[in-house]
């Protein structure tokens, strides 16, 4: 199986959908023949077709949100500047 191509194809999905498809793949009788036959990566997209997809817009939202609510988003800027102002000095040094 090419675990890449799997991530590939998860992309866009929420971790409880991708949790939904690998639990609703793998069921005990299908690890039990996983020996007689592999697991392939088409297995998991009928189950991630049915899923819920998170668009890039609302993707940006949440994590807009998520930013601002942990303060991440300040903690980010203030390390720009931080940064931003360590070059700038050691320019003026030099």
């Amino acid at each position: 199986m090419n675990h890449s191509s799997l991530a590939h194809i998860s992309a866009g999905y929420s971790v409880g959908s991708i949790l939904k498809a690998v639990r609703a793949t793998l069921s005990r009788r299908r690890i039990q023949r996983m020996k007689k036959r592999p697991l392939q990566e088409a297995e998991f997209l009928g189950v991630l077709a049915r899923c819920h997809r998170v668009f890039a817009e609302e993707d940006r939202e949440w994590s807009s949100f998520h930013d601002t609510i942990t303060g991440y988003k300040d903690a980010r800027a203030k390390l720009r500047e931080d940064a931003d102002g360590g070059d700038k000095k050691k320019k003026k040094k030099k």
